[in-house]
């Protein structure tokens, strides 16, 4: 045949030998979404760059992490922004040294922070060093 050399050329790109993610591996505009049991979206978070460790666990760097109620999966609760994280998807959670942006979708309250960790499933997060959480909406008077 003429065109042998282009037959092994494509070859691994047809048996899907290019797709495959490899531990230890980056992958560049990472995304991965969380579904609960109903099958509705928990979390969806993305990133500038995502590395699989051989734990199971994910860094990510340039962290934006979505969180979603079980009543309304199409949109966010929360954005969680950090500059590197890392995710622990088996327990629907995720941590971080440095800085912390989260900031609730109605834009009721802000909150920063460094050394942080976030637990889905207890709908909280711990901010260890520096936090400042602001409020954006009216308290009523504090002094009734």
């Amino acid at each position: 045949m003429k065109h042998t050399w282009l037959i092994w050329f494509l070859l691994p790109l047809l048996l899907g030998g290019q797709s495959r993610t490899h531990i230890g591996a980056p992958i560049e505009n990472f995304r991965l979404p969380s579904f609960g049991e109903d099958g509705n979206r928990i979390w969806d978070l993305r990133g500038d760059k995502g590395l699989y460790l051989e734990n199971g666990e994910i860094e990510v760097e340039r962290m934006i992490l979505r969180t979603f109620s079980p009543g309304n999966p199409k949109d966010a609760d929360l954005t969680i922004e950090s500059p590197k994280a890392r995710i622990y998807p088996e327990e629907n959670r995720a941590a971080g040294p440095g800085y912390l942006f989260l900031e609730a979708s109605d834009g009721s309250f802000a909150i920063v922070g460094r050394n942080w960790q976030w637990f889905n499933d207890e709908q909280k997060i711990v901010i260890g060093e520096e936090a400042r959480v602001t409020f954006k909406q009216a308290i009523g008077s504090i002094l009734e």
